[in-house]
């Protein structure tokens, strides 16, 4: 979002990328320094953003190397096509959370059968076997 702000604005792609990386905290934004360093070193965007998608082995700084790459070789508006980056990524993250979401009930059925049906059957079975105890 950071990318697409800068982009928005008028920053060009080195310049939005620079930004964004000043902006950014932990590993993302140290990655994005070391593009950023890349870039003044004279190395191609392609180039720099390609290398940042295998030393991270990340799809969305894939996915942002090759929208950036589209938007350059074909013309296509840089700020287009982070916003359709942005929302293929929104879109998996949803994805994965539903797949996450639909574990829960195997999930729970473990739960049910390891600890409260044992304890069901502790509390129906054992006051029966006191009484079956006490008639002998």
């Amino acid at each position: 979002d950071i990318l697409i702000i800068a982009v928005e604005s008028g920053l060009n792609t080195s310049q939005a990328l620079h930004e964004t990386a000043g902006r950014l905290d932990g590993p993302l934004g140290e990655e994005m320094r070391r593009v950023c360093d890349e870039l003044w070193a004279g190395v191609s965007l392609t180039q720099a953003l390609g290398r940042a998608a295998q030393r991270t082995r990340v799809d969305s700084i894939g996915g942002l190397a090759n929208a950036l790459t589209r938007a350059e070789t074909y013309g296509v508006g840089l700020a287009e096509s982070l916003t359709d980056l942005r929302e293929q990524l929104l879109q998996d993250l949803r994805y994965r959370v539903e797949v996450a979401i639909a574990k829960v009930p195997q999930k729970l059925t473990l739960v049910t059968v390891g600890f409260y049906l044992p304890a069901l059957l502790a509390l129906v079975v054992v006051p029966s076997l006191i009484r079956f105890g006490e008639k002998w």
